[in-house]
């Protein structure tokens, strides 16, 4: 094949049938050295691209020829003509969404937002499904049948079922989200990963220990499974407009983030961790110290059966540190060489604050409200961000190596507790310690 040139010889599908943009046929790019390949050999799929880089995430490259999955299909519905094909790459693509899970976050989490400003509306994974262009829902699966029922009532889905690997079978997703209980999370993400799902929504936390991390984060290099965990303020426009201003030097060069916020270590202070280092640029964690509620907490067998509150420290190999108070109504403040940015009331408000001008020893740091507000769903935000990253060939942005490491920053806590609040170097040794969460 020449370079630039399509080809895929089949019949384009039926017109009432959205097409997959990842069963699309090829593309070689001219404008970088990325270049993809999808070739219909018996009804399977090989993709290749050109090598790519390693980061110092540990992101997979992209340049080996690799088998992709089996998918339960028709070649009608596979192959699609070289000019169709071209012509879907630059308008609307449906990526088809199966649910496993179809509770809180799955199907019904919106409720209890309603009205609140923090949040912008959809909050479930169905209900940005709804919303999006972008996105199908296709299919879903749960335990239990009530809330199968529940889930058809509510968002006219016929394809529901009680066994996810059926489901996976029957149904062939694009991006699988998995919205579980957290004790889950980890087997059914290396599962759906192994069945070859393109992508997959993960609630956080994506593990109960390292190990089962480690597996996950296996699974998704091996197969080549993009991943985002449900870590959504990083998804947030008016987060990101925060990250824009600390990239564009508002308050120098940032060398910590102070929050103050409650709940517990891996169902909401993994969104603490994340959210520290998003705001710092994504850079490694080097070695943790804290200690978990009660104080007096005992560890026993390795493992723990409650998620605790925790106050912690994170350094960071830039320099930064990181710390969290378990108390307040998530305020957050981003302090930087030449000045701080306070996101107060979980985002509905924000100050900049910067040193008068000229500065003096004892400058005053006056402060300025901005104008940021949230406009667009998060949760919409995060799944189509899994939709451009498989199109374009760049990580996701809350990748598994990103993911894997903000767990690994949670569980290290934990570990500093049961050894007396000492600091714990990154990586995690103690990989096997178990801390159960919803």
């Amino acid at each position: 094949m020449e370079r630039g040139r399509v080809r895929a010889p089949m019949s384009p599908p039926p017109a009432d049938r959205p097409l997959s943009p990842f069963a699309v046929a090829a593309i070689y790019s001219q404008e970088s050295d990325l270049r993809v390949v999808l070739v219909p050999r018996h009804c399977r799929w090989i993709a290749c691209a050109a090598q790519a880089p390693r980061s110092h995430w540990g992101f997979p490259p992209l340049g080996r020829w690799r088998p992709a999955p089996r998918r339960q299909r028709t070649a009608s519905r596979r192959c699609v003509g070289a000019n169709h094909a071209v012509e879907r790459m630059f308008h609307v693509k449906h990526c088809r969404v199966g649910i496993i899970g179809l509770g809180r976050m799955g199907s019904t989490i919106c409720e209890e937002v309603v009205g609140y400003e923090a949040f912008v509306l959809p909050y479930s994974i169905a209900g940005a499904c709804a919303a999006s262009e972008r996105l199908e829902l296709a299919c879903g699966c749960d335990l239990l049948a009530e809330k199968r029922e529940a889930f058809r009532e509510r968002w006219g889905c016929a394809a529901l079922y009680e066994d996810s690997r059926e489901m996976l079978r029957q149904e062939a997703p694009d991006l699988v989200a998995i919205c579980t209980r957290a004790e889950n999370h980890a087997e059914l993400a290396k599962a759906v990963a192994e069945t070859g799902v393109p992508m997959i929504y993960l609630e956080k936390a994506m593990a109960c220990s390292m190990a089962e991390a480690d597996r996950v984060k296996a699974a998704c290099e091996e197969h080549g499974t993009l991943l985002n965990t449900g870590v959504l303020r990083r998804f947030g426009d008016h987060y990101q407009q925060v990250r824009r201003l600390i990239t564009e030097g508002v308050i120098g060069e940032p060398r910590a983030v102070v929050q103050l916020s409650g709940g517990t270590l891996l169902h909401s202070h993994i969104h603490a961790v994340d959210f520290a280092m998003f705001m710092l640029g994504d850079p490694r964690a080097v070695r943790v110290r804290g200690e978990l509620n009660p104080r007096d907490l005992v560890i026993e067998g390795n493992r723990l059966d409650d998620d605790p509150s925790a106050v912690y420290q994170v350094e960071f190999e830039t320099g930064a540190e990181a710390w969290n108070v378990p108390h307040g109504n998530y305020d957050v403040e981003i302090i930087g060489t030449a000045g701080t940015i306070a996101c107060l009331n979980n985002g509905m408000d924000f100050i900049l604050r910067r040193p008068e001008d000229p500065p003096k020893r004892w400058a005053r740091f006056r402060p300025e409200p901005l104008d940021i507000r949230a406009q667009r769903s998060a949760t919409v935000a995060c799944l189509e961000d899994l939709v451009e990253a498989s199109e374009t060939g760049r990580p996701p942005l809350n990748h598994i190596g990103i993911a894997h490491h903000a767990t690994e920053v949670c569980l290290a806590v934990a570990e500093s507790h049961r050894q007396g609040g000492r600091w714990i170097e990154l990586p995690l040794a103690n990989r096997e310690l178990y801390v159960y969460h919803i």
